[in-house]
C-alpha cells in the first residue's frame, strides 16, 4: 500500500514546477510527479494543484484539472475548487472565462460563497465591466451571501475604473448600512472615482469623513485629493493639503509634487510652482520628471517669467529628462509672453531637430512671438512651415500672422483669401487687422473683392458687428498712399513731463513720481518714495515699453541656452520694472544711456536718457479714458471703456460696443450731466460717478488750456485705498500753439526724433522719410526722392509715382521760398539716403518765380558735388517764368531729364537707375 506524500512536500513540488516558463512542459512534469509519488489524488490535492496553477498563471491547466475531477478522477468538486479555477482564469487575463466558470456553479449544485463572488467581481473589474460587478453584488444580497470589505472595495475599484463616481459613493454608503467598516482602500477608491470626474468638493467631504472615522490617510489618498483640486482649479486647497502631508507623517512623492505644481500652474501662481519644484529637488531629493518640468515651465510662462522658464528648460538634459512637445510648447509660450522672438524661434528649430511632432500650439507661439517682435518675415516663414508639416492653421494662427504683417497689406489680403480657401471663418479681429493694414496703401478693387469674398461666409449677426470696423478700414485704405504716409507733427512729451504739467493747478491726481538722470540720482529719488518697492520706468516716446527690450548687451554677459539653439544675446528685458529699493541702482544702470526697442520704435529703437521713479500703488480696477480732437464731430471727443490697462485697439477689435464715445461742444465745454453719464457708462455708480465726473472735467481743462490734440489715460486706476489716480498717460500738443505754450514746447526732446527731420526743421523744410512697404513679391524701401514746394503738390507727386509703379522715398516740402540755402540742405538730405536711386524735383512757381527756383536748384546741385556726385535727376517746372527757368537748367551740361508736361512727355523717375548715364534732353 502506497503512502501519500505529505501535503507540504507536494505543495513545494507543484510550486517549483509551476515556475517553469513553458506551460505545457510544466503540466507534463506535474502529471509525472503525481504518478512517481504514487499519490492518489483527492479533492484536497486537486484544490492545491489548481491553486498552484493559479499562482503560476497556468489557467489552462487549472481549468483542465477542474474539468478532470468528475470525469477522469471521479472526484466531487467543491466551492474551493471552483474558486481556485476562477482565480486562475482571472490572473491569466481570461476574465470572460472566469465569469463563465462562475456562472456554471449553480448548474452543478455548488453554492457560491463570498470568495467566489469576490473573484467574479474582480474578474469584472479586469474587464472594466462595472455593470456586471454591480449585478453580482446584487445577486449576493439576493442569495443572502454576506459581503465583506474585499467585496465592496473590489466593486468600488471596478466603478472607479469605469468613471462611475456616483456608484462608488453609493457603495461606500452601502458598506456602512451593511455594518462593514470602510478602510483606507475603500476611501481611496471612492476619492479616485470623484477625481476622474473633477468632483473636488465631494473628495473634500470624503476626506473629512475619513478623518472623522479615524482612518489615517496614506500617500495615495493625498495624491488623489491634490489631483482633484488641480482639476478643479483650486490651487489654494491643493497647497493646503500638500502642506499637511508632513504633519500626517506622509512623505510627498513625485505624483503629489506634480499634482501640486500643476494646480499652481493652472492658478497662474508661478512663484509657488517654483517653490514646490525647488522643494522637490532639494529637500525631498526627488528627481523631477518631464511632467514636473513641463508644469513648472508652463507656470512661468503664464507668469511672464521667460528667464526662469528657459533656465528650467536648459536644466532638463542635465538631469537626463527628455523634453516632450508640451515642455517645448510651454517654453515657447514663455518666450512669446516675454517678447523673446529669437529664443522662441530657436526652440522652434530645436523641435524640428529633435523630430518631434509639432502641434498647433507651438506654431501659434512661434508666430505670435514674431508678431510681438515686429518680425513679419519670420512669422510668414513659420506660417509656411505649417504647410510643409501638413498642419492646418486655425483662426489664432491667421490672426497672429496677419497682425505680424502690419502694414504689409498685400500679405494681409492674401492671408484673408487663404482663410476663405481653407474654410477658416474670420472673426472681428481678422477684419480689423486687415482693415488697419489697408490704411497704409491703396488696395483698389483687389482689397474690396478679397474682403467681400471673406465676408460672404459670415452670418448676419457677424456682418452686423463687422461692418463698422471694415468700413473704417476701407475708408482709410482708399486714401491715396502718399497721403496716408504723411505724418502730422504734434509735440509729444515724456511721461514725467506730462505728469508735472498735470500737477500744476489742474487737480488731477497722479502717483508720487520723480525723474532721475543717473543711477545715483535714481537711488536718491527712490528713497523718497513710500514703501519698500518702487516702479522704475524708461522714458522714451513710444508705447509698449513694458514688453520692450534694450538693444545693448548686459554688462555681465549672461547667456541662456536651449536645446538645439545657438548662443544668443541676453538683452535686458522690459522698460518698466517693480523692484526693491536696494535694486534700483542696478536696474537704472541697465536702462540709462541704453536704446529701448518696442513694437512701436522699430528695430533701431529710441535712446533712454531718463528714468521715472514712481510710487507703487495697489490697483483695484482699471479703466480707459481719452479726449481727442474729432473731425467728424467738429470738436473734442471723450472716449471711455470699462476695461483699461491694455491696448485699447485690441479691446475695440474684440468688442466695439465696449468703447463709449461722447462728443463735447468746444464752446460750452463738458457739462456735469454729460460727464456723470460718461462715468456711469464706464462702470462707476453713486458718489463714485460724481467724483469721476469731476476728474473728467479737470482732464478736459488740461486738454483745452494746454492746447492738446490728444490726452489718453490708460489706466485710470481706482486704488484699494479709495483714491483714483492717473497711472499712465500719453499727451500730444498742437504745434500751431507753440507760441502760446512756450513752456511746454521748450521741453521737446529732439533725441527721440529722427535727426534728419530735426535738422530739416531748422531750415523750414518739412521732411519725413517713408517706411518700407511690399510690392508684389519683393520688398524694398522707397527709391525715388521727391523734392516739391507745397504740401498738396508733395502728396499729389507721391500719389503719381505710386500710380506709375514707383516707390517714393520721402515727403520733402521745400516751402514757398525755395532759396539757395533751403535747396542746398534739401539736396544734402536726399543724397544722404542710401536707398535713393533717383531724384524727382517737381516745382510750381506761384509766388516764387520759376527762374529763381531754377537758380536755387542749380546752386543746390553744385553744393553737393555737381555733375560727378548728383544722382539721376528729373526736373519738372510749371508756373511763372517757366520758360526762363527751364532755359537756365537746359544750358547746364549735367545728367538730368527736364520735362514740363508729364502726360505729354512721360518720365518714370524710378526707371532712371536702370538706364545708366543719361543724356541731356534739350
Amino acid at each position: 500500500m502506497r503512502v501519500a506524500a505529505p501535503a507540504s512536500e507536494l505543495r513545494d513540488l507543484l510550486t517549483s514546477l509551476a515556475e517553469q516558463k513553458e506551460e505545457q512542459s510544466a503540466f507534463n512534469a506535474l502529471g509525472t510527479a503525481f504518478q512517481c509519488l504514487g499519490v492518489r489524488l483527492d479533492s484536497q490535492h486537486c484544490t492545491l494543484a489548481i491553486s498552484c496553477c493559479a499562482s503560476a498563471r497556468l489557467w489552462t491547466h487549472a481549468c483542465w484539472l477542474l474539468a478532470a475531477m468528475p470525469a477522469q478522477l471521479g472526484l466531487r468538486r467543491n466551492v474551493v475548487n471552483w474558486g481556485a479555477a476562477i482565480s486562475a482564469a482571472r490572473k491569466g487575463d481570461q476574465w470572460q472565462l472566469a465569469l463563465r466558470i462562475f456562472g456554471d456553479m449553480p448548474s452543478v449544485s455548488v453554492e457560491r460563497n463570498v470568495v467566489t463572488y469576490n473573484a467574479a467581481i474582480a474578474s469584472s473589474r479586469r474587464g472594466s465591466e462595472w455593470v456586471l460587478a454591480l449585478r453580482w453584488l446584487n445577486t449576493m444580497v439576493t442569495e443572502s451571501v454576506r459581503c465583506n470589505s474585499i467585496t465592496f472595495n473590489t466593486a468600488m475599484s471596478c466603478c472607479e475604473k469605469g468613471s462611475q463616481w456616483q456608484q462608488s459613493l453609493s457603495l461606500l454608503f452601502a458598506m456602512q448600512e451593511a455594518m462593514v467598516m470602510p478602510d483606507v482602500i475603500s476611501f481611496s477608491s471612492a476619492i479616485s472615482s470623484c477625481v476622474k470626474q473633477g468632483r473636488w468638493q465631494v473628495t473634500l467631504n470624503l476626506f473629512d469623513s475619513m478623518i472623522s472615522a479615524e482612518i489615517q490617510p496614506d500617500i495615495i489618498i493625498f495624491g488623489a485629493i491634490i489631483s482633484s483640486f488641480e482639476k478643479g482649479n483650486q490651487w489654494q486647497l491643493a497647497l493646503s493639503f500638500f502642506g499637511a502631508m508632513p504633519q500626517a507623517s506622509v512623505r510627498p512623492n513625485d505624483v503629489s509634487f506634480n499634482a501640486a505644481i500643476s494646480s499652481c500652474e493652472k492658478g497662474q501662481q508661478w512663484q509657488h510652482s517654483l517653490m514646490l519644484f525647488d522643494w522637490m529637488t532639494r529637500a525631498s531629493a526627488i528627481i523631477p520628471d518631464v511632467i514636473s518640468f513641463s508644469a513648472t515651465i508652463s507656470s512661468c510662462a503664464k507668469g511672464r517669467r521667460w528667464e526662469e522658464a528657459l533656465v528650467l528648460f536648459a536644466a532638463m538634459p542635465v538631469v537626463k529628462v527628455k523634453a516632450n512637445i508640451f515642455s517645448f510648447s510651454s517654453a515657447m509660450t514663455a518666450c512669446e509672453e516675454g517678447s523673446q522672438w529669437q529664443q522662441a524661434l530657436s526652440l522652434f528649430e530645436a523641435i524640428r531637430t529633435a523630430r518631434l511632432q509639432i502641434d498647433l500650439v507651438c506654431f501659434n507661439s512661434a508666430i505670435s512671438s514674431c508678431e510681438k517682435g515686429s518680425q513679419w518675415r519670420e512669422a510668414l516663414q513659420a506660417f509656411h512651415v505649417m504647410d510643409q508639416e501638413s498642419l492646418r492653421p486655425n483662426l489664432v494662427s491667421f490672426n497672429a500672422v496677419i497682425s505680424a504683417c502690419g502694414s504689409q497689406w498685400h500679405w494681409s489680403l492674401r492671408l484673408l483669401q487663404l482663410m476663405s480657401e481653407l474654410r477658416v471663418l474670420p472673426d472681428l479681429l481678422s477684419f480689423a487687422l486687415v482693415a488697419e493694414a489697408l490704411g497704409s496703401r491703396v488696395p483698389g478693387t483687389e482689397a474690396l473683392s478679397s474682403i467681400l469674398d471673406a465676408m460672404s461666409s459670415c452670418t448676419v449677426d457677424q456682418l452686423a458687428s463687422l461692418a463698422p470696423s471694415v468700413c473704417r478700414g476701407l475708408r482709410r485704405g482708399l486714401v491715396p498712399p502718399a497721403v496716408s504716409a504723411v505724418q502730422r507733427r504734434f509735440l509729444n512729451l515724456h511721461e514725467y513731463q506730462v505728469r508735472q504739467s498735470r500737477q500744476k493747478g489742474f487737480g488731477v491726481g497722479v502717483p508720487k513720481n520723480l525723474p532721475a538722470f543717473s543711477p545715483e540720482e535714481a537711488v536718491e529719488k527712490a528713497n523718497e518714495m513710500p514703501g519698500d518697492e518702487v516702479v522704475v520706468k524708461a522714458q522714451v516716446l513710444a508705447g509698449g515699453r513694458g514688453l520692450g527690450h534694450f538693444k545693448e548687451k548686459l554688462s555681465q554677459g549672461a547667456v541662456l541656452w536651449c536645446a538645439g539653439a545657438k548662443e544668443e544675446e541676453n538683452n535686458f528685458q522690459g522698460g518698466v520694472h517693480i523692484v526693491k529699493k536696494e535694486k534700483v541702482k542696478e536696474v537704472a544702470e541697465k536702462m540709462l544711456g541704453k536704446t529701448l526697442i518696442t513694437k512701436q520704435t522699430g528695430a533701431e529703437g529710441k535712446p533712454n536718457n531718463t528714468v521715472l521713479l514712481a510710487e507703487k500703488v495697489s490697483i483695484k480696477d482699471e479703466k480707459y479714458f481719452a479726449i481727442l480732437m474729432d473731425r467728424s464731430s467738429g470738436g473734442p471727443l471723450m472716449i471711455g471703456s470699462k476695461t483699461g490697462g491694455t491696448s485699447i485697439e485690441d479691446i475695440a477689435a474684440a468688442d466695439p460696443t465696449a468703447i463709449i464715445k461722447t462728443p463735447v461742444d468746444i464752446i460750452e465745454g463738458i457739462k456735469p450731466e454729460a460727464a456723470e453719464k460718461m462715468a456711469t457708462e464706464m462702470g462707476f455708480s453713486g458718489a463714485q460717478a460724481t467724483g469721476r465726473a469731476t476728474l473728467m472735467a479737470n482732464l478736459y481743462k488740461v486738454f483745452i488750456e494746454c492746447d492738446c490734440t490728444m490726452l489718453e489715460i490708460n489706466p485710470l486706476a481706482s486704488l484699494t485705498d479709495g483714491r483714483v489716480l492717473v497711472c499712465d498717460s500719453k499727451v500730444n500738443f498742437d504745434d500751431n500753439a507753440s507760441y502760446r505754450q512756450k513752456e511746454i514746447h521748450d521741453q521737446r526732446d529732439v533725441s527721440q526724433e529722427n535727426p534728419i527731420e530735426v535738422e530739416a526743421k531748422k531750415y523750414d523744410l518739412n521732411y519725413i522719410k517713408l517706411e518700407a512697404w511690399e510690392q508684389a513679391d519683393w520688398f524694398a524701401d522707397g527709391n525715388v526722392a521727391c523734392m516739391v514746394n507745397g504740401a498738396g503738390l508733395a502728396m499729389s507727386t507721391m500719389d503719381l509715382l505710386s500710380i506709375l509703379g514707383g516707390s517714393p522715398a520721402n515727403f520733402l516740402d521745400v516751402g514757398g521760398a525755395s532759396t539757395v540755402e533751403t535747396m542746398t540742405m534739401a539736396f544734402k538730405i536726399i543724397m544722404g539716403d542710401p536707398n535713393v536711386k533717383s531724384i524727382f524735383v517737381n516745382i510750381f512757381g506761384g509766388i516764387a518765380r520759376c527762374d529763381h527756383i531754377a537758380e536755387a536748384v542749380v546752386a543746390g546741385v553744385k553744393a553737393v558735388g555737381g555733375n560727378a556726385a548728383i544722382k539721376p535727376l528729373v526736373i519738372r517746372l510749371e508756373g511763372t517764368n517757366v520758360e526762363a527757368g527751364m532755359k537756365i537748367i537746359q544750358v547746364r551740361n549735367e545728367p538730368r531729364r527736364l520735362t514740363r508736361y508729364l502726360e505729354e512727355n512721360p518720365v518714370r523717375p524710378f526707371d532712371l537707375p536702370l538706364h545708366g548715364q543719361l543724356e541731356v534732353k534739350v
